[in-house]
C-alpha cells in the first residue's frame, strides 16, 4: 500500500508544496455516526491559495481506502468546507449533501 510520502515527489514537481508530512492519532474521528480510534498520516501543502491534503492509509477506518490508488498518483477524494455553523450548513441549499466527517 502507497504511503502518503509516495505521492509528494510527483505534486512538487508540478509546482505544488513544500509539504509538512504529519501522523497522527486522533482523540476524536467520527465517521459515519460511529466514534473510531484511527491511525492516519496527512501532509499539507498550498498551491495558489489552496490547501492541498495528501492523505495515506487510514489505520482504523475504510472511509478513505477505496480512493488511495496503490500507485500513489494524486486522485481527489473530497472537496471540504470551512464554516462557521456546521449545524446552519446541513439546512437550505446544503441539505441534500450528506455529511460524513466532521472535527
Amino acid at each position: 500500500m502507497a504511503e502518503v510520502e509516495d505521492a509528494i515527489p510527483e505534486l512538487e514537481a508540478l509546482g505544488i508544496g513544500p509539504f509538512l508530512v504529519v501522523e497522527s492519532h486522533p482523540k476524536v474521528w467520527i465517521e459515519c455516526g460511529q466514534t473510531k480510534r484511527v491511525r492516519l498520516k496527512t501532509a499539507t501543502g498550498y498551491h495558489h491559495g489552496y490547501e492541498i491534503e495528501p492523505l495515506g492509509p487510514v489505520d482504523g477506518s475504510q472511509i478513505f481506502q477505496a480512493s488511495i490508488d496503490p500507485q500513489a498518483r494524486p486522485v481527489v477524494h473530497h472537496v471540504a468546507f470551512r464554516v462557521s455553523d456546521v449545524e446552519a450548513g446541513q439546512r437550505g441549499s446544503w441539505a441534500r449533501v450528506t455529511r460524513w466527517f466532521s472535527g
